[in-house]
């Protein structure tokens, strides 16, 4: 009957309540300690049953407070990755408009090359033009003469 309560108080224990946990538990095995060693003219082999559950019980708790301790800190390691993720997702999406922004200076840049370009085509045919024009000026102006 003690065992099962005692489970039952280990299971139902909120995990951030250690203290109380530890107090509960005291508060549980004094008791059983005491009856143990107060009834040791009773049977000797009811008393070693209750010795082992409550070694057992004791062990019981020990591991159970390692998994607890180890579900914590599993539960600080989530945390960070889910932290990590979400930094993650915003450098991807960073990266992803600044991949854009970069595709579109590209396209800009390549239409200026090429207006560049037609540029200085229209440059160098006026160059011709007004060579001509220049070397007919002197030819009217020698006529002119």
């Amino acid at each position: 009957m003690l065992l099962l309560q005692f489970l039952r108080l280990i299971f139902t224990c909120p995990l951030r309540e250690k203290t109380a946990h530890h107090a509960r538990l005291g508060f549980l095995f004094h008791p059983l300690i005491k009856k143990t060693r107060n009834n040791s003219e009773e049977n000797a082999s009811s008393s070693d049953i209750v010795l082992d559950a409550l070694n057992m019980a004791e062990s019981v708790t020990a591991k159970f407070e390692r998994i607890m301790e180890r579900l914590e800190t599993l539960c600080l390691i989530e945390n960070r990755l889910d932290s990590m993720a979400s930094t993650m997702a915003r450098i991807e999406s960073t990266l992803s408009r600044l991949a854009a922004d970069v595709m579109m200076l590209k396209e800009g840049a390549g239409k200026r090359e090429k207006r560049l370009t037609e540029l200085q085509t229209s440059i160098n045919y006026n160059e011709d033009d007004v060579a001509e024009l220049q070397k007919n000026l002197y030819a009217h102006r020698a006529q002119l003469d």
